[in-house]
């Protein structure tokens, strides 16, 4: 039986569940995985369900995604997939400014499941990445 990160609740029915990542250097990725039972994912998730398309920034400027501030770098990013029952997914790439970036990543890290790194997978395999997961192309 699943259980909710955030209570560790044991949980009948689907849960929500979410995956964040960063890059914080070249090559590299951090993600991570959360479960949410129904109370956490009204917590937590609806908040950004209801208001991501609002805050996606207009053109010009990249200005923060949380506080409006102007962002540093084009690296500060924060990507998400969010996966809710009987619900589309949604799919957010944001840029955040490192103070808000910082808040985001130990938040999620502090409830959320580490996941391998794929660069890692593929560097020391030497595979191709789709192969490394058992997905193998097919000749035209």
């Amino acid at each position: 039986m699943r259980k909710c990160s955030y209570c560790a609740d044991p949980t009948i029915g689907k849960l929500a569940s979410s995956y964040w990542g960063w890059y914080p250097l070249e090559g590299d990725r951090i993600a991570y995985k959360i479960m949410y039972c129904k109370p956490h994912a009204e917590k937590h998730l609806m908040p950004i369900a209801r208001t991501w398309n609002d805050n996606l920034p207009n053109e010009g400027e990249p200005v923060c995604w949380d506080c409006g501030a102007e962002v540093d770098s084009l690296r500060d990013k924060l990507f998400a997939s969010i996966y809710m029952p009987n619900t589309d997914p949604i799919k957010l790439e944001v840029g955040l400014c490192s103070a808000c970036l910082s808040k985001h990543q130990q938040d999620i890290a502090a409830v959320g499941q580490r996941l391998s790194n794929r660069t890692e997978i593929h560097a020391r395999t030497g595979e191709d990445a789709w192969i490394a997961i058992g997905i193998v192309p097919v000749d035209s």
